[in-house]
């Protein structure tokens, strides 16, 4: 990746930022690496309960400004890519550093990205919540009590006062979507982050952006990451790597 003729992909990984590193990275990145022809650098960051989704987003912050400081162009070289949660961690940091007039990657991707920490406007019901695979929406819930860990009463009006403060704080869905890099984004019908993957592309499209939202069809969350064992997921690489080969 240093070299200066050389694309390269950054990868936040996923994992409801309370699971996920390098050692269970690793081969998919490997098979990003092979397939997309292009280095691969990863994103190692702090993970709920020791640490707060706050100390996750400054964790790859400092990575991408310290690339930045590296080379100050690197930026026309890189891809960004993450799935689940790290498209959350990619959509945070990018509205930040457009906030603060610093350079955006040539384009991004995202697999089945998450939005909306809120969940205040999701449609739910119980026949589509049945339907849903890998993650249902309670489980979420439960998820986001644990990775903002706020010590107070939860019946207490400061506990929900506070909760509030650090949703929006954290929250793509309450920021600018302007200047962004055009994306390409995967999601799955039969998941809850379908009404995520459609905020953003109507988001993007409010603010003049480009972006792909390709869904598959009766699929699953994050489905191109399981490309050893299905062919709707192997159909999503190659048009993710067709859209990487025009940057």
């Amino acid at each position: 990746w240093r070299d200066t003729s050389q694309k390269f992909l950054l990868y936040i990984h996923g994992g409801g930022f309370v699971y996920g590193d390098i050692e269970l990275y690793s081969g998919y990145e490997c098979y990003l690496s092979r397939e997309y022809h292009m280095p691969v650098i990863h994103i190692e960051y702090g993970l709920a309960p020791e640490h707060k989704i706050f100390s996750a987003l400054d964790d790859v912050i400092t990575v991408y400004m310290s690339l930045l400081k590296y080379d100050s162009n690197i930026n026309k070289r890189m891809i960004g890519m993450g799935d689940s949660s790290g498209g959350l961690l990619w959509l945070r940091l990018i509205q930040i550093i457009v906030e603060q007039k610093q350079s955006v990657p040539l384009a991004l991707v995202l697999l089945s990205p998450w939005v909306d920490i809120s969940f205040l406007d999701i449609e739910h019901d119980t026949q589509t919540e049945q339907k849903r695979i890998l993650f249902s929406l309670q489980l979420i819930l439960n998820l986001r009590e644990q990775i903002f860990n706020i010590d107070q009463n939860p019946a207490g009006i400061d506990y929900y006062e506070q909760y509030n403060q650090q949703l929006d704080t954290i929250n793509p869905k309450e920021h600018s979507f302007k200047d962004f890099p055009p994306l390409y984004v995967s999601v799955g019908t039969e998941e809850l982050f379908l009404w995520d993957a459609t905020i953003l592309k109507n988001k993007i499209l409010e603010n003049n952006g480009q972006i792909i939202l390709e869904e598959g069809y009766g699929l699953m969350h994050t489905y191109p990451m399981f490309h050893l064992w299905s062919t709707e997921a192997q159909c999503a690489q190659k048009n993710i790597r067709i859209f990487i080969e025009q940057f």
